[in-house]
């Protein structure tokens, strides 16, 4: 029985290599090795040209806030119930081009935070309530005389 001594030295080389390739010369770890190859590092950030964002949050104005309110409190009276996935629909119709990347769970979130919030003064939710009652019921009244 003859026994083989295991070439080390080509083991070595390449455990050398692989290590060599996940450190730098003061034996630090770079940040490919650390965080993957399809990882990003926590300091370069995805999406961003030059240090500005390409999605920036827009603000919502005082009338884009009353507009969700009514939309949601005009399907309320209309459905005696709160679905929002109608409101979104009224809201979409409303406002076809305004806000393209919102959808139904984050309009109501967003009403939500309206009124929890308190970014619209109670006097003018309640007139807004009143204006809804008002036009559903003249479209109730139209319906009624066709």
């Amino acid at each position: 029985m003859v026994i083989r001594k295991q070439d080390n030295t080509q083991l070595g080389r390449k455990k050398e290599q692989r290590s060599s390739d996940s450190t730098e010369e003061n034996g630090n770890r770079t940040e490919e090795t650390q965080h993957g190859p399809s990882q990003s590092p926590p300091n370069i950030r995805v999406g961003h040209e030059s240090g500005t964002k390409l999605n920036k949050r827009i603000q919502w104005s005082q009338e884009e806030m009353k507009e969700v309110l009514w939309c949601y409190m005009y399907i309320k009276e209309k459905t005696l119930g709160e679905n929002y996935k109608e409101a979104y629909k009224l809201w979409r119709e409303r406002n076809p081009v305004s806000r393209m990347n919102i959808d139904a769970k984050a309009l109501f979130n967003q009403k939500n935070y309206i009124l929890k919030a308190k970014r619209i003064p109670a006097i003018e939710i309640d007139e807004m309530k009143k204006m809804s009652d008002l036009k559903y019921g003249m479209t109730q009244k139209i319906m009624q005389m066709e």
